[in-house]
């Protein structure tokens, strides 16, 4: 059962389903909390983490169009191509060497950071492409290569401060695009409500009863102590 169709079974009354609703509510919240927390500590150290100003050479379909035919192996190192995007899957190999698919609009490209190719010492390169998140929107400014690019300079424009939904598998990914393409609606059809769920529905509930646990978990724990001695204070009476 996948996580959509758990949220449709979502029974309050469910111990299980209210544990699963806390454990991700509450791994949603610890990450805002130290994306928050690494923000202010790149203030601390001088840094401004949201960029006034990117200019970007192209906008990524064009990049496709123009650099998409490169040979196996071919560099064209002499350029400089500067472009934008979400990044919203991220791999890597090592300490040095990683992995983006940068999306913009409706078409993406390979980003391969290599710190041989990088700006930044070994060090900073690993430092910095740790803290770098999916959803983020990165500029980066390098060469074109075979299907990517390779940036000399990166930079996080937008930290995404939300947790993003668990990244799949190549294998999954081309499986549930196949799925996809073979139950596509049709404008005029009827849609099953099923199955067409708004993400921002899905997103409300789990905000709404997610703070309401919280609050109530937050509540016990304050005056769990007030509790006991409430408790003991009845059990004496009645002894």
């Amino acid at each position: 059962m996948n996580g959509t169709d758990r949220l449709l079974k979502f029974n309050l009354l469910d111990l299980t389903d209210l544990q699963l609703l806390m454990k991700i509510w509450t791994q949603r919240y610890e990450y805002r909390e130290n994306r928050l927390k690494y923000l202010a500590a790149l203030k601390t150290e001088g840094i401004n983490p949201y960029p006034h100003k990117f200019s970007v050479s192209m906008p990524i379909v064009q990049y496709i169009d123009r650099y998409g035919g490169l040979s196996n192996g071919e560099h064209l190192e002499d350029m400089s191509i500067s472009l934008a995007g979400r990044i919203m899957h991220k791999r890597k190999s090592g300490k040095k060497l990683f992995f983006y698919d940068l999306h913009g609009g409706a078409f993406k490209v390979q980003v391969m950071a290599d710190v041989r190719k990088s700006d930044l010492n070994e060090v900073e390169f690993g430092k910095f492409h740790s803290n770098v998140k999916r959803g983020d929107i990165a500029g980066v400014t390098g060469f074109p290569g075979e299907l990517s690019i390779f940036p000399k300079t990166f930079i996080v424009l937008s930290h995404c401060l939300h947790l993003m939904p668990n990244q799949k598998s190549a294998a999954a990914a081309a499986a549930n695009n196949a799925n996809l393409m073979g139950n596509q609606w049709v404008p005029g059809s009827a849609r099953s409500p099923e199955k067409y769920i708004l993400k921002d529905q899905v997103l409300l509930v789990l905000n709404v009863l997610g703070y309401f646990l919280h609050c109530c978990w937050l509540f016990i724990k304050i005056f769990r102590a007030q509790y006991y001695l409430i408790f003991w204070g009845l059990f004496s009476s009645i002894l």
